[in-house]
């Protein structure tokens, strides 16, 4: 396989001065690298020396997941999931699966930070970004619509029907009486906020000030909520958009705000938990019976970005690392399919213990022949036809 690479010296202080191939020009969306042209990134990684790997496809080299934040994830969808079993189910009392949100929310921005922000400044185009998200997310939205309509679609008239679809299909909110935006697969709700937290990265990447007051708007949103007595719980029903705009804007970008602060020399200063303690301790704050206001905002505003912190030093190893990656990569399909499974155990509730058990156990089913059978090869697919797409507007092939 042949390999060519794209290379900038980086530094706050200094222009970031590029060196690139024909190849490179998938990668940062330039068509003219003669005369290696000059930017200058938005934050510094103490001078790292980034190299972006490629094939001669013009497909990045993919670096290794953080198993701990992987597996972290993991444990936030399963909250979510039980939570909404417990609900549909009538019992009490109901835990605080729906602060997972907030944490996927901050997880989200640190990793997309992570992974983009440098080829963002250096010149990938906003519409290949969001080509790659979409490509990421579409798949399993699309699912979970459709599996919807299937187990749940007898509870709506024709007309809600068509709009529940339609929802679905384009990410696209609809209130249809007091339910959720999107009444086939209400988990959606925070993809539909996360898609647009992209477009607005990908727009405001070269100003700190604008990241740093978008997390900070979000934040003050959150505290006058709370401060009115509410708990950070909502964003997916009309009356709720306030909490919704302000979990994600303080959330995500909070998260971008970590992968600024959280340089190599950093990461290794911070103390070594390891991944069963971390996993504990975020079960432990989404599973907390209290129903005090203020700690859903200690949650989402403080501990939920420590837990994000601690867990960049990825100790896991072995069957433990094993193990988290597979909660991680299971994480999204779970997420999104399991509302319509539980919806349906509300036919079950005189039996609560077992219509718990089996509910759960199918949602796994489904989640993992949903992970391997489907999301993986459509999105391998999606991404071998979008780079050939974009090798050819490029004029990189025949």
């Amino acid at each position: 396989m042949v390999v060519r690479w794209a290379k900038a010296a980086t530094c706050d202080m200094h222009p970031v001065k590029v060196y690139a191939g024909a190849a490179t020009q998938v990668l940062l969306g330039r068509s003219d690298f003669t005369n290696a042209p000059t930017f200058r990134l938005p934050h510094c990684n103490n001078c790292l020396y980034v190299s972006f790997k490629l094939t001669a496809e013009g497909k990045p080299m993919t670096k290794q997941h953080n198993a701990t934040l992987d597996g972290l994830r993991g444990v936030a969808a399963a909250a979510v999931c039980i939570s909404h079993t417990n609900i549909a189910l009538g019992q009490t009392p109901r835990f605080h699966g729906n602060l997972a949100v907030s944490f996927f929310f901050i997880l989200s921005g640190f990793v997309i930070a992570r992974a983009y922000e440098a080829k963002l400044a250096l010149g990938l185009p906003m519409r290949r970004f969001l080509t790659i998200r979409i490509i990421r997310l579409y798949p399993l939205i699309l699912l979970g619509t459709l599996l919807g309509l299937a187990l749940l679609g007898g509870q709506f008239r024709a007309t809600d029907l068509v709009k529940a679809v339609l929802s679905g299909i384009f990410l696209v909110p609809v209130a249809i009486g007091s339910s959720a935006f999107f009444p086939l697969d209400a988990p959606l709700w925070s993809l539909f906020y996360e898609i647009w937290a992209n477009v607005l990265y990908a727009a405001i990447i070269r100003s700190r000030a604008a990241v740093v007051g978008c997390a900070a708007s979000g934040a003050a949103i959150l505290l006058l909520i709370v401060g009115r007595g509410h708990n950070i719980s909502g964003g997916y029903t009309t009356s709720t958009i306030p909490l919704g705009v302000g979990q994600i804007f303080w959330g995500f970008f909070a998260g971008v705000i970590l992968s600024w602060l959280l340089t190599d020399d950093r990461v290794k200063r911070l103390p070594s938990v390891p991944f069963p303690v971390l996993a504990a301790l975020l079960a432990a704050m989404l599973f907390n019976l209290t129903t005090w206001p203020w700690y859903s905002a200690l949650c989402v505003l403080i501990l939920f970005p420590a837990l994000v912190v601690l867990g960049v030093k990825d100790l896991a190893a072995g069957s433990t690392r094993k193990a988290a990656l597979t909660a991680g990569a299971l994480s999204y399909p779970l997420y999104v399919v399991h509302y319509p499974i539980v919806e349906r155990l509300r036919a079950f509730k005189a039996h609560p213990a077992s219509a718990a058990i089996m509910g759960l156990c199918l949602v796994l089913v489904v989640s993992y022949a949903a992970w391997t059978w489907y999301d993986e090869p459509v999105r391998a697919w999606l991404g071998r036809a979008a780079r050939r797409r974009w090798l050819r507007l490029l004029g990189l092939t025949d």
